[in-house]
């Protein structure tokens, strides 16, 4: 009964362990997570507590009929809610225009080149591209800025938290799971937790 009762308990806490090992939070940035923008339009405000600012006068715009929003060639800055910390920014969509190609100039203070993060012109068709940035080694908090440069661009923005080490701890109070054996008027009796028990497992009155 009490391996039992401690492999129960141990599998419990590595259940519970694992769970706060993978918990992880996703924002997205889209049309489907717009609420309304500032009263000047420069800055888009989302779900969670997320906003999108800008100081060109960018008004809001989207995509008709999908969750892709329009991102001119500017800077922008990621609002990020008091308390969150972000360690992955995924981009994914389009280049708008059959023009020229566009690419993030700088993401979170790192400048890239035109070949590193792009979005070719449109062709035949639209050519869809996903990039995921990885911050886990220092996590933006407060703001992340991203400018693009050349012609506008369709994305949904995807922002990932890091995983969570905040490991759940199970304690077994080993006094409180002590088998004592003894005899009792000849018989051999075992007593847990206030219960007594025959060598066979059966309770005793």
């Amino acid at each position: 009964m009490r391996k039992i009762y401690l492999f129960m308990l141990m599998f419990c806490g590595l259940f519970l362990c694992g769970q706060a090992a993978q918990a992880q939070t996703s924002y997205v940035l889209s049309n489907a997570t717009y609420q309304s923008s500032s009263a000047d339009g420069q800055t888009y405000n989302f779900k969670n507590g997320f906003s999108v600012s800008n100081a060109k006068n960018k008004a809001y715009q989207y995509v008709k009929e999908t969750d892709y929003v329009k991102y001119s060639a500017t800077t922008y800055t990621i609002n990020i809610p008091d308390g969150i910390s972000i360690s992955k920014i995924k981009f994914e969509g389009y280049n708008n225009t059959n023009q020229a190609d566009s690419y993030f100039k700088k993401i979170n203070g790192t400048e890239y080149d035109a070949s590193t993060y792009v979005f070719p012109k449109k062709e035949d068709d639209f050519i869809h591209k996903s990039y995921t940035i990885d911050l886990s080694d220092a996590p933006a908090t407060g703001s992340l800025a991203f400018q693009i440069s050349g012609k506008q661009c369709c994305l949904i923005i995807t922002l990932e938290t890091p995983t969570s080490t905040n490991i759940q701890k199970v304690v077994v109070n080993s006094e409180a799971s002590k088998a004592h054996k003894y005899l009792d008027k000849g018989q051999v009796v075992i007593e847990k937790a206030g219960k007594k028990y025959s060598t066979a497992g059966q309770q005793l009155k």
